[in-house]
């Protein structure tokens, strides 16, 4: 049987700090990765409003607006390579 220890006898253990990245994903310069931290959880989360349209505020010609990506499909492929790094960085 796998032994867990409880998640309250962890904490009391040893601290931990969740790093919560939203647009900065760097570790070098982020003081949070430079601490006598034993335990530090790492949360990106994709925003699904990112990848919606949005209104541009430019006339289509026809009574309409032209809309427009929040985040295209390369500035998507860019985040994802992102964060794929971070991970590997973190392990």
């Amino acid at each position: 049987t796998l032994h867990r220890p409880s998640p309250t006898a962890t904490m009391m253990s040893s601290p931990s700090r969740l790093v919560w990245h939203r647009r900065d994903l760097r570790l070098a310069d982020n003081e949070l990765y430079h601490s006598d931290q034993k335990t530090i959880y790492s949360l990106y989360i994709f925003d699904p409003s990112d990848y919606s349209t949005r209104q541009t505020g430019i006339s289509d010609g026809k009574g309409g607006q032209l809309r427009s990506l929040n985040h295209g499909p390369h500035l998507t492929r860019r985040l994802i390579d992102a964060v794929y790094s971070l991970r590997r960085a973190l392990r």
